[in-house]
């Protein structure tokens, strides 16, 4: 099935719980493969490409979903510091220190 098919015609609070897994399989975090998405260019991939960027845009179903989840202030999503770029690691890291210091 689709994914953004799966998305739209999934109840939320089901989707609550496969979100996470939704992530790392795009992201390929987690021993994830994900989509390769660092190699994916219009000229290696001329179908997919314009479909993945759909699937991720600011009105993609993704990003849509993840506003859809915001909305429930109960729900907690956990993400790896290390698949952040390692500019943005450094200021996480520096609070969390500054934290247990």
């Amino acid at each position: 099935m689709d994914l953004s098919i799966f998305i739209s015609q999934t109840p939320i609070d089901e989707l609550s719980g496969c979100y996470t897994t939704i992530v790392e399989s795009v992201f390929g975090w987690n021993n994830q493969p994900g989509f390769n998405l660092k190699n994916l260019t219009s000229d290696n991939s001329p179908v997919n490409g314009p479909r993945i960027l759909n699937l991720l845009g600011p009105e993609g179903p993704i990003i849509g979903l993840a506003y859809r989840l915001m909305a429930d202030p109960n729900l907690v999503f956990e993400f790896p510091i290390s698949c952040l770029p390692v500019s943005r690691q450094f200021p996480i890291m520096l609070v969390k220190l500054m934290y247990y210091i």
